[in-house]
């Protein structure tokens, strides 16, 4: 982008730059730190390994 200043920009240039920051914003890395930041943890674990998410 620097290189270009005041030059327009076409929707495949834009959706490259928005793909490339998506892919870096959504790394495992960064939810998992959201995730412990919020301290969202499961309240029984052991309750959601069971046999309640098995569809009979």
């Amino acid at each position: 982008m620097q290189d270009h200043m005041g030059k327009g920009m076409t929707k495949r240039g834009v959706a490259s730059i928005a793909c490339k920051v998506y892919f870096k914003a959504v790394s495992p890395l960064n939810i998992s730190s959201v995730v412990k930041k919020a301290r969202i943890f499961p309240l029984q674990q052991k309750r959601l390994l069971g046999r309640e998410l098995s569809p009979m």
